[in-house]
């Protein structure tokens, strides 16, 4: 349960579900980090909290489930580059966040959406999004100060598809975002 208020904390995306809305999962690996000595167990746990969310909450009176975004922090980023490029979720996931965790993109930047996010003093280097974003329609990048982050977007992309790189200043690695 600590971890996942942390999650909450590190990116806030749960402040929004009403005005966005929003569906947050939240789930604890099986283990203390995502596919690190968890005997493959992981996986299927998490596929099935997929399929719990889509029987349960995907029907008329509930939700219309259009997208989903798969995220995780530090190594749980790392496994979050593979698991939301699995083939069985190709028709689910639309995008990735990837926070503090990996410099390499996701095997599957052709199909989705990309959102990286690093620490001014993290472990890792941040994500090269050079090419990808220009592959789904959109502009040259930009650079913006968004609080204290230093945002490089690329604006107008293909409808559904969102590219951005956040750098936050004077953060470390487990701080949390602005």
């Amino acid at each position: 349960v600590a971890q996942h208020f942390y999650q909450h904390g590190y990116f806030a995306a749960h402040k929004f579900t009403a005005t966005h809305n929003l569906i947050i999962v939240t789930p604890s690996s099986v283990v203390t980090q995502w596919g690190n000595g968890d005997g493959g167990v992981d996986e299927p746990h998490l596929m099935k909290i997929i399929d719990w969310v889509y029987a349960t909450l995907n029907t008329p009176t509930t939700f219309d489930i259009r997208a989903m975004w798969v995220g995780g922090h530090s190594w749980g980023a790392m496994y979050t580059a593979k698991f939301g490029c699995k083939a069985e979720l190709a028709d689910k996931v639309k995008g990735i966040i990837i926070m503090s965790g990996t410099p390499t993109a996701p095997a599957c930047t052709d199909r989705v959406a990309l959102i990286d996010t690093n620490a001014e003093m993290d472990i890792a280097a941040p994500l090269n999004q050079a090419n990808f974003p220009m592959s789904h329609g959109c502009d040259a990048s930009m650079t913006l100060m968004v609080g204290n982050n230093t945002e490089t977007l690329w604006p107008n992309c293909d409808p559904g598809f969102v590219h951005a790189n956040y750098l936050m200043l004077g953060k470390m690695h487990a701080d949390a975002m602005d």
